[in-house]
């Protein structure tokens, strides 16, 4: 179990706050930039997504409630209580159940499960390259997949030219 952070669909715990290396939001933010090595389409939707729910919604908690209801994450220790934040798709309540138990509070957000966006890939690696903001020229990426001279890191580790990278 983690105290503070995220678990995702798959199981993965992604440690957030305290004396860990990400904040909720920024974790989330960064798996969405990270996306573009993986799956350059789906990021873009997610993209295309986002600003619709900014431009619908505002800014308050945007990629921390689009991770719950859209991504089905689940956050861990939110607020000044232990608690439990998930959209309570049928298959979380598995998930959830340690945390329960040990007293966290659970506040199930109740979210239909046709919201959910199924996503496919290595969530850690994902994260890792997202972590990427500035090219080696100083330059900022795009993340739109146009970035010249891009790389990432793969998952044996071995760092790679994005496909887009000499377009």
């Amino acid at each position: 179990m983690i105290e503070i952070g995220w678990i995702t669909p798959d199981g993965t715990e992604i440690r957030c706050g305290g004396d860990s290396w990400i904040v909720h939001e920024l974790a989330v933010i960064k798996f969405i930039r990270g996306l573009r090595f993986q799956n350059l389409e789906l990021k873009k939707k997610i993209d295309e997504e986002i600003e619709g729910w900014r431009l619908k919604y505002g800014s308050y908690c945007l990629y921390p409630d689009y991770a719950i209801e859209r991504l089905g994450w689940i956050q861990v220790g939110a607020g000044l209580f232990h608690g439990i934040e998930y959209a309570g798709f049928d298959w979380q309540k598995n998930m959830i159940f340690p945390y329960k138990e040990a007293g966290y509070r659970v506040q199930n957000m109740y979210v239909p499960h046709s919201s959910y966006l199924k996503i496919d890939c290595n969530i850690l690696l994902a994260i890792k390259n997202g972590d990427k903001r500035v090219q080696e020229d100083g330059n900022e990426f795009k993340y739109d997949g146009t970035d010249k001279g891009d790389t990432y890191v793969n998952e044996l580790g071995i760092i790679r030219k994005a496909r887009w990278s000499d377009w």
